[in-house]
């Protein structure tokens, strides 16, 4: 039982090291990187889950703060309608123009 415990505790140990090392590396990553760039890459993550979940659609509504962030960014317009909350929605278009302007902007 005694062996259980210590090979439990020895393993718990080499995961938490292992983890910290890699966050560290993730952390290192992100210090090297603008951040316009981290928010963007957020923001883009965030849209593309929204597409990624229904990949017929070609209207998504969602995150009005994202589209908000990408066509002040980007200075490409979304084709949805301004609300007094922003607008409410985007297009595959506008997420496909968004996400070249940045590969090319990058």
């Amino acid at each position: 039982m005694k062996k259980i415990i210590s090979y439990t505790v020895v393993f718990a140990v080499l995961i938490s090291c292992n983890d910290s090392k890699s966050h560290r590396q993730h952390e290192g990553e992100k210090k090297n990187k603008p951040i316009v760039e981290i928010e963007f890459e957020r923001h883009l993550k965030i849209l593309d889950s929204v597409v990624e979940k229904n990949p017929n659609d070609t209207i998504y509504t969602c995150c009005s703060e994202s589209i908000d962030f990408m066509e002040k960014t980007t200075g490409i317009d979304g084709h949805a309608d301004g609300t007094t909350l922003g607008k409410l929605f985007f297009s595959r278009n506008d997420f496909i123009k968004w996400r070249t302007w940045y590969e090319k902007n990058k």
